[in-house]
């Protein structure tokens, strides 16, 4: 999960971050945390409920948008955390967006932002099994 925290914070991350750890072990999850300029970096573990885990750690990213990558072994978390990195930086294209907005439910703003992997989920799961579906038509009576 990536977020962005407030201007003036990253040069004194620590309180916060030790917040978060404690956040964490309250609700017996798993959790690896670092600041990246002014971008707070959470990889989470220990729960099979993403959403929940998500929104318990969004209202402590800052003002901006927080968005979780897709939940993967932490052999694949560096795809999940480029595709977090990804949405967070689409996400202005869709102000309404709930938050946390995950990184999948971001795809069009990430493709459009020129994002390769969002292009390819996008082409995968979208356009090719509308292509085998067919072009079946019916005429309304």
């Amino acid at each position: 999960m990536v977020g962005t925290i407030e201007d003036g914070l990253a040069d004194g991350a620590e309180p916060h971050i030790d917040e978060i750890r404690a956040q964490a072990r309250r609700a017996r999850l798993d959790l690896l945390a670092g600041v990246q300029e002014n971008r707070l970096i959470l990889v989470l573990g220990g729960t099979d409920d993403r959403s929940a885990a998500a929104e318990r750690f969004a209202a402590g990213s800052g003002p901006d948008r927080s968005s979780p990558g897709r939940w993967s072994r932490l052999r694949a978390a560096s795809v999940s955390a480029r595709a977090a990195l990804a949405a967070l930086r689409a996400a202005p294209a869709w102000p309404e967006a709930p938050r946390p907005a995950g990184a999948d439910d971001l795809l069009p703003e990430r493709a459009l932002d020129g994002d390769p992997d969002a292009r390819a989920a996008l082409i995968s799961d979208v356009y090719e099994p509308l292509v085998g579906a067919g072009t079946r038509c019916s005429t309304p009576s």
